[in-house]
């Protein structure tokens, strides 16, 4: 029989007892044993690892859940800012901006919603608490189909509120307590980090969770604000059918940005609960 090609030091406790393990053992023990610090023969030991902690690169590889998610977010970024770039090019035929778009529909719908504009690109957003359309620049003056689309897709918001559809409101009533999650997850998870606790990073874990399901229920709430969209723009002829291909593909590539936060998110979560467990 082969003799296993390295062996490992088990300190056991406060005692510092070391015994002498092979490979298999030294895993076995590592399961069965969170309390117990393993570490490769010759290693300098951690004496700062006591019974019931873990040392920072046992309890989870930042990189790995930071930087997957950023690669796929920049990547569905850069879809939706060259979608609405090629969308720009496209003038409609109605001549309408995103800003009379957003009044015609609003009042086909007998909804009493007011239209701002607001700074940035691609900031536009509905506020269900002011009952107020906020448009940028390029939308609301623009009369591109990109911008019409854009304008109806957060019409179509005005709508969900308007008629009290659930995932609306179910999302609009997470947003306080999903706020103080995102802003709160990573400090306790640094923190758990820094003094080595199990129990800490767990409290990450729950936090971010409630991040997850914002994202979740944020899902069925976008796509159904475009599919409005595009619905209402071709009922009340806004867009002639060359120009719907191109406005769907605007509103296709913003929905896409939320269907990979949401698997990011769930990937992330998977990763933090997973450090959590021996």
């Amino acid at each position: 029989m082969d003799r296993p090609s390295r062996a490992e030091q088990v300190v056991d406790g406060p005692v510092h007892k070391a015994m002498l393990l092979d490979q298999r053992q030294s895993g076995e023990l590592r399961r069965n044993h969170m309390g117990v610090q393993v570490i490769a023969a010759g290693e300098v030991l951690d004496t700062d690892v006591r019974p019931g902690q873990r040392a920072p690169d046992e309890l989870l590889d930042l990189g790995d859940i930071g930087i997957p998610p950023l690669i796929l977010g920049l990547l569905a970024q850069h879809w939706v800012k060259r979608s609405f770039e090629e969308g720009s090019k496209v003038r409609t035929h109605s001549g309408l901006t995103g800003a009379q778009v957003c009044r015609r529909l609003l009042e086909s719908g007998g909804l009493n919603v007011g239209v701002e504009s607001i700074g940035g690109q691609l900031t536009d957003h509905y506020d269900p608490r002011a009952k107020v359309m906020r448009l940028s620049e390029p939308v609301g003056n623009s009369s591109s189909v990109a911008a019409v689309a854009v304008a109806a897709h957060e019409t179509g918001h005005a709508f969900q509120d308007a008629k009290g559809e659930f995932s609306f409101r179910l999302r609009t009533a997470m947003v306080p307590a999903v706020n103080f999650a995102s802003n709160a997850w990573v400090m306790v998870l640094f923190l758990g980090i820094f003094a080595r606790s199990v129990g800490l990073i767990q409290v990450a874990v729950a936090l971010f969770a409630a991040v997850v399901a914002f994202s979740l229920v944020t899902l069925p709430v976008e796509i159904g604000a475009s599919r409005r969209a595009m619905s209402m723009l071709t009922a009340q002829g806004i867009l002639v059918p060359d120009e719907v291909p191109v406005a769907r593909k605007v509103l296709t590539a913003a929905a896409f940005t939320y269907v990979v936060a949401a698997l990011s998110s769930i990937y992330q979560l998977v990763l933090l609960y997973l450090s959590t467990r021996d």
